[in-house]
């Protein structure tokens, strides 16, 4: 997560987070002297049902829809600190992918729909789910009737229009490829607006809990002008934009034109930058952060101590990959052969279990085990076999050691990650070579091709096409590889024309199989959400990983 308008994909693959839960010494990522972190006695690794309250370990598995706490349980005013894991780019939501952008929407950006722990698409903007009609081409849905932008002017079917008519045209857009084949909208009414596709598109109830759901103020974007909104972006939640610090922070303030605005507890939300993971730990623990998005399964043992800390976690949708620039001339872009030999020669399980301990699991799939799309044969993964890898360079005629430079964030966790892929893949006869790079920088590099392969983060979407569409259509606004398959790009729009889930897993399956045989990227492993917080109620994670704060307050 390229359109055809685009001439610059700068700000459009921003859906990545660089590796948050990396931990362990690199040198122990491959041998069996590595202790992993253990899970909590309470179960802490695994996921609850939506809504569940923190054990009495501190633990909890909890994420869900968001609610008030209860009357009395909270205190009004002060402010929220909130420990963020990396520096996004522009905090535009047409033309950001970054999940901390994400985690900041999330208090300032409503959608028309958010996602339920279970993975349900729930009304928020909107007051109901779709009307779908005309065999899956049209879409009616009723918009809320008493909400306004942060500026006060009204939200209503024309601002949403406005918003998707840029989501469709900016040049600098990421939403493009997200909505599908839009033939035509139009408002209804004043509260009800209307999109007819060219052909049926089953995903699209889920594309708009995302980004493509957010409306964006028709007199923001007049005054600022497309490419200035991220300079003082303005939509509809419970908090406003108030100003941003580069690799500092943002803040929000509370915002009075919210329509639940009473229900809002904090007067202040500061979204303070911090990338490495044991700092963000410590600064919670010390209490000058109240939440943080992503702990490092390191930390687990020291936070679990404190029992004035819970710990959401539950199982993610994402997924890591090792991406393959395609359009680079090189021995790894050339041959497939090599690429299939470079994934066998990855231990996943033991690089996983000596990283993440019980905080991850191995994957060769971008479609969660969990999902209902997922299948035997979109979950298939070829075993750790160096003697196959071997025979596959010998074959591809290429001498080892076989050199490839692979880029990264240069956060501590991600090198470590990045080392214990070099010295597993070694025994193959890769020579792999580590260039770490600032995040913003590695994500343009990613954008723009200048990388032979790299290391990112996706922290997926409920539906296929989401985590499918954009990185591996030969169009694709995320195809950072430069892959073009046809037949993937057929599977891919047989997919959203049907609506049965079997069906579409099937295809799904098929599509799969060609990926992991052609490899454009190289799936490693899908770690769990943990995120903890201190002296709060109201906090609640979705299936993505983002952190939902609208009525979060310090508790009383």
């Amino acid at each position: 997560m390229s359109d055809s308008l685009s001439p610059n994909r700068s700000h459009l693959l921003r859906g990545r987070k660089s590796l948050i839960l990396l931990a362990a010494s690199a040198l122990c990522a491959v041998v069996a002297a590595c202790s992993p972190v253990q899970p909590s006695s309470s179960g802490g690794g695994a996921a609850a049902s939506p809504g569940a309250g923190p054990s009495s370990s501190g633990l909890a598995a909890n994420y869900g829809p968001t609610a008030p706490p209860a009357p009395g349980t909270v205190k009004k005013g002060g402010t929220l600190t909130f420990g963020l894991s990396a520096q996004g780019d522009a905090l535009d939501p047409t033309t950001t992918g970054a999940l901390v952008n994400k985690q900041i929407f999330a208090s300032m950006c409503e959608s028309l729909y958010r996602l339920g722990g279970d993975g349900s698409i729930n009304p928020q903007l909107a007051t109901a789910l779709p009307k779908i009609t005309d065999g899956g081409k049209t879409y009616t849905i009723p918009l809320r009737a008493d909400a306004k932008f942060a500026d006060g002017t009204p939200f209503n079917a024309a601002a949403m229009i406005t918003t998707w008519k840029r989501d469709l045209t900016d040049p600098e857009s990421g939403r493009k490829s997200e909505m599908g084949p839009i033939a035509s909208m139009k408002a209804v009414d004043d509260h009800t607006v209307q999109v007819k596709f060219s052909s049926p598109f089953a995903p699209f109830s889920s594309v708009l809990t995302d980004r493509a759901g957010i409306p964006e103020s028709p007199k923001a974007l007049k005054e600022l002008g497309y490419d200035k909104f991220s300079t003082h972006p303005t939509c509809v939640g419970p908090y406003k934009f108030q100003s941003q610090v580069a690799n500092t922070s943002v803040t929000l303030v509370k915002d009075p034109n919210y329509y639940d605005a009473s229900k809002v507890n904090f007067d202040k939300i500061i979204y303070r930058i911090i990338p490495d993971s044991s700092v963000r730990a410590q600064d919670l623990k010390a209490g000058s952060i109240q939440v943080t998005d992503s702990l490092a399964s390191t930390s687990m043992a020291s936070i679990k101590s404190d029992s004035s800390i819970k710990v959401l976690t539950a199982p993610s949708m994402g997924y890591a990959s090792l991406r393959i620039n395609l359009k680079g001339d090189t021995p790894i872009a050339k041959s497939k052969l090599l690429r299939q030999a470079l994934s066998l020669a990855i231990d996943r399980p033991t690089i996983m279990k000596a990283l993440y301990g019980p905080y991850a699991t191995p994957t060769c799939s971008p479609i969660s085990d969990a999902s209902p799309y997922a299948t035997k044969q979109s979950q298939a993964c070829p075993a750790y076999n160096v003697a196959k890898a071997e025979q596959l360079i010998k074959q591809a005629g290429v001498s080892t050691p076989v050199k490839i430079t692979v880029k990264t964030s240069n956060t501590s966790d991600s090198l470590q990650f990045a080392q214990a892929l070099q010295s597993s893949v070694k025994a193959a006869g890769f020579d792999m070579k580590i260039e770490p790079v600032e995040f913003a920088t590695l994500l343009d590099d990613m954008d723009n091709h200048k990388f032979e392969a790299g290391i990112l983060s996706w922290s997926g979407r409920p539906d296929p096409d989401g985590n499918l569409r954009a990185e591996m259509a030969t169009n694709g606004t995320g195809n950072d590889s430069g892959y073009s398959n046809p037949q993937v790009d057929k599977l891919l729009d047989d997919a959203v024309h049907v609506t049965d889930t079997a069906q579409r897993a099937k295809i799904y399956g098929k599509m799969i199989a060609i990926l992991n045989t052609d490899l454009p990227y190289i799936y490693l492993d899908r770690s769990q959400i943990l995120v903890g917080y201190k002296g709060l109620s109201g906090v609640f994670i979705d299936p993505v990983g983002v952190v939902h704060l609208a009525y979060a307050g310090t508790t009383a």
